[in-house]
């Protein structure tokens, strides 16, 4: 939902969007898949999947261990979570029936 990304942009301290990395993964270019899938296909559930770049090569492997995560990343991601979560709790279109469709979103960089 559209409106999921404009209180990201406007709450999360360290933004951060790629188009590229975005249709990269939608063509399966980068053979993964996202632990939000299931909500998405199954609950119709709208929402903002995270993701790192960062050793990507390793994620959902046996390489993927803790002390894999850069620790600012970590850092930056509970920054950016919490603030959402904040936001999305003050929003006011939390309470949006769903009834009406926003459309397909268009990703863009964010620097």
């Amino acid at each position: 939902q559209p409106w999921i990304m404009e209180v990201y942009a406007s709450t999360v301290p360290r933004p951060y969007a790629s188009s590229v990395a975005q249709e990269l993964f939608e063509s399966g270019t980068i053979p993964a898949d996202t632990d939000f899938r299931i909500f998405r296909d199954f609950g119709k559930l709208s929402g903002v999947d995270l993701a790192w770049s960062t050793n990507g090569y390793v994620y959902h492997t046996h390489l993927d261990t803790a002390d894999r995560v850069p620790l600012g990343a970590l850092q930056h991601t509970g920054d950016n979570v919490l603030a959402l979560t904040h936001g999305l709790l003050a929003s006011e279109k939390l309470e949006f029936s769903g009834d009406e469709d926003e459309g397909q979103p268009v990703f863009f960089d964010v620097p």
